[in-house]
């Protein structure tokens, strides 16, 4: 075996399995175990993952090639020059940082371009201090920050974790949030210590990308002791760290009244820091709670209700009456060719644009690959590319989203629901996905211990299907959409089919009581459009039961366009056409600024460089 997936093996079994066998001791736990020789691994070669069922970790059995080694990231220039002004180790000294580690982490200083701050129209030339980030002793990228608070990031460098050199094979890892909280740590000894090199925001998903090409030291670790900023983004990062790498290795550390490990240090020294990230604390148990945890809610919820759940903003006429939170299963159903497959595409992709959600599609019904990424470029797009001259920057910018936002779990020897579930589970942990698509139901099997089953081996097998996706998105706080093929399709005497229920599946009953939410689609071929209905939203707040509402399908750019007010006839309606490029849309609603700060083209703003004199900066 060469390959898994597209992936190229590097090293092949390197925890020296027994090769071949499906079941074995774990080589994570079952050394320190009393029943040392109980095969509790479940070992799936074709996937290149194994389970392990007593301490619940996912083992990557093979080390893989880096596809990424392709990206041609550019590399600053850096010279070990550590020579800082007075100013500059003034303001460190003021932060409780010293001299030592600032030699320590190769801490520079200069001057950089950098966008203009708040008070400025134009960026301009500032004296900066340069942090200098590493893998393996190499130099990858630097960050600049100038004496107005201003940051800048080196213009097409890889981005990834600051310090990361220091954590490499660590069994212990602790994460703050930002270059001056690394120090901070450092100075009091630990040095295992790593940041994001962008931190956290408010808005949006919390993105870690940048963790991508690194992800293994993260998984590998037995401890992960998150010391993030204790505000909004702080608390954002903390719960997406803890979302993919798990409570039972995420550690918490209690800061008291400051914001960050920098403040810390100096409100209460080296050896209180040191004492308060080594005694972290234990994430509260899942599925335990008492009142006080939910008090602040409580009061919110008697004032101002609860809140619509995560919407599309795509398709209006759905988003009146349906909304979905993290966590929970959407069952769509619909007779064959119905269009269930391309309304599943659309709402995932209104979910990325508007949450920066990742997708992760297991769909059989939607193979090759290459036709349905045409679909969803379509769908981006508006429209269908017609000749070369079309592929331009706004096609290249729906690639990159697509790439960016989805991937797709491929199954050479057939889907399995099990080793689908376990590849989700390795995209939570490198991509971060927040949606998991089944399509269909009944061409990803569970094909694990069906001869436990008894009873109605129907029902029963529907409620173990539902268990084990009911485990992965509870865990996770991932959406799985399921979608599944009615096997009743009862004809009205006028010849059209009825509009199938939760009923009309295989196992129907299960799907009803098991699913959180429920969606029918259906075609109106007299009218020219499409019906969807919501069979099932179970709770008030995100929707409404037993609605319908309609959409016209656009051929071209396989959208459904929402259809104002009810159909009446064939020419009884009106449409709410959309024909834009979505992902320009977007970006260009997105701040100017903050595009500015991350990607603008410096030798495209050359104007900016009016004024060839350094200005002083406040404190350097």
């Amino acid at each position: 075996m060469t390959e898994i997936n597209g992936f190229k093996i590097a090293k092949y079994n390197i925890h020296n399995l027994p090769d071949g066998v499906k079941y074995s001791t774990c080589p994570l736990c079952s050394a320190e175990r009393k029943k040392k020789t109980q095969k509790c691994l479940s070992i799936h070669w074709d996937s290149g993952l194994a389970k392990c069922s007593h301490c619940g970790e996912v083992i990557q059995l093979h080390e893989f090639e880096n596809k990424n080694k392709e990206v041609n990231y550019k590399i600053p220039e850096w010279s070990n020059e550590t020579k800082l002004s007075d100013k500059v180790v003034k303001w460190f000294e003021g932060r409780g940082i010293s001299q030592f580690v600032l030699r320590l982490m190769k801490i520079g200083e200069g001057v950089h371009f950098m966008p203009p701050n708040s008070s400025e129209e134009k960026g301009r030339n500032k004296n900066t201090i340069q942090f200098p980030y590493f893998r393996n002793g190499q130099i990858v990228d630097i960050k600049y920050r100038a004496g107005d608070k201003t940051f800048n990031l080196f213009k097409g460098a890889e981005r990834m974790a600051y310090n990361l050199d220091n954590i490499q094979g660590q069994e212990v890892i602790y994460c703050v949030e930002g270059e001056p909280d690394v120090l901070a740590v450092m100075e009091c000894g630990i040095h295992n210590v790593c940041s994001p090199p962008n931190g956290f925001t408010e808005k949006g998903n919390v993105n870690l990308d940048w963790l991508n090409n690194d992800v293994e030291h993260f998984i590998n670790a037995k401890k992960i002791i998150l010391a993030f900023d204790q505000d909004k983004p702080g608390r954002n990062g903390t719960n997406e760290f803890i979302r993919r790498f798990g409570a039972h290795k995420c550690f918490l550390v209690d800061l008291k009244d400051c914001k960050d490990s920098n403040d810390y240090l100096l409100a209460y020294g080296k050896e209180s820091l040191k004492i308060t990230l080594e005694n972290h604390i234990e994430i509260p148990l899942d599925n335990v709670s008492a009142y006080n945890d939910h008090k602040k809610d409580v009061r919110d919820f008697f004032i101002n209700g609860m809140p619509k759940g995560i919407v599309t903003k795509t398709m209006g006429n759905l988003d009146n009456w349906f909304s979905v939170n993290l966590g929970q299963t959407i069952m769509v159903t619909g007779i064959p060719s119905m269009g269930k497959s391309e309304v599943v595409d659309q709402i995932t992709l209104s979910w990325a644009m508007n949450y920066d959600f990742k997708i992760a599609f297991a769909s059989p019904e939607n193979k090759p690959n290459v036709l349905h990424h045409q679909k969803l470029i379509r769908k981006l797009l508006g429209s269908v590319p017609k000749n070369k001259s079309d592929f331009n920057q706004s096609f290249e910018a729906c690639e990159d989203f697509i790439q960016n936002h989805v991937t797709m779990i491929d199954a050479d020897n057939g889907y399995d629901l099990e080793k689908v579930l376990l590849k989700a589970e390795e995209l939570v942990y490198r991509k971060g996905i927040n949606v998991l698509v089944l399509d269909p139901f009944n061409k990803i099997p569970y094909k694990g211990n069906v001869e436990s089953i008894t009873g109605n081996r129907v029902n029963d097998y529907t409620a173990k299907y539902h268990q084990l996706i009911n485990q992965f998105e509870t865990r996770f706080n991932v959406i799985v959409i399921l979608v599944a093929h009615p096997v009743k399709m009862q004809k009205q005497e006028s010849g059209k089919y009825l509009i199938p229920t939760f009923y009309d599946i295989k196992g129907g009953g299960e799907h009803y009581d098991m699913s959180h939410h429920g969606l029918v689609v259906h075609r109106d071929y007299d009218l020219g459009l499409t019906m969807m209905g919501t069979l099932k939203v179970k709770f008030q707040h995100l929707g409404e039961n037993n609605k319908e509402f309609w959409f016209k399908y656009h051929v071209e750019s396989g959208r459904l366009c929402n259809v104002i007010g009810e159909p009446v006839g064939i020419d009884g309606y009106k449409i709410e056409w959309d024909y834009d490029n979505w992902i320009t849309k977007m970006l260009n609603k997105t701040n100017q600024k903050e595009i500015f700060n991350n990607n603008e083209d410096l030798e495209k703003n050359k104007d900016f460089f009016d004024n060839p004199k350094i200005e002083e900066d406040v404190p350097f």
